[in-house]
């Protein structure tokens, strides 16, 4: 690639760079006019019962996953490790009764 390319396409990266950053700047004033509107608008609000429903309900999500995960993992280890010891008692209940 050579120096007039390579500052083509850097000029092409800025280029779109800089029209993202606008695209951005009007994409948020409108989202900010729009909470603005939301806000002050008494028929947008959100009862407060479906609200602490839902803040509960977010609270409580990242401890079902975390007990999900913790219970297939158990299942998991317990399905590998029973056999294991019915096997190490069995030879070990063989060894003391027979003397081997």
């Amino acid at each position: 690639m050579d120096k007039r390319e390579q500052l083509q396409e850097n000029y092409e990266d800025a280029l779109l760079a800089l029209i993202l950053e606008q695209n951005m700047e009007a994409e948020g004033q409108r989202l900010s006019e729009e909470n603005q509107r939301l806000l002050q608008d008494p028929e947008a609000a959100v009862p407060v019962d479906i609200s602490k429903r839902c803040i509960k309900a977010i609270r409580r999500s990242p401890y079902q996953n975390m007990l999900r995960r913790f219970g297939t993992t158990l299942a998991v280890l317990l399905r590998r490790a029973i056999p294991l010891l019915l096997l190490g008692g069995l030879v070990w209940w063989a060894v003391h009764r027979f003397g081997m």
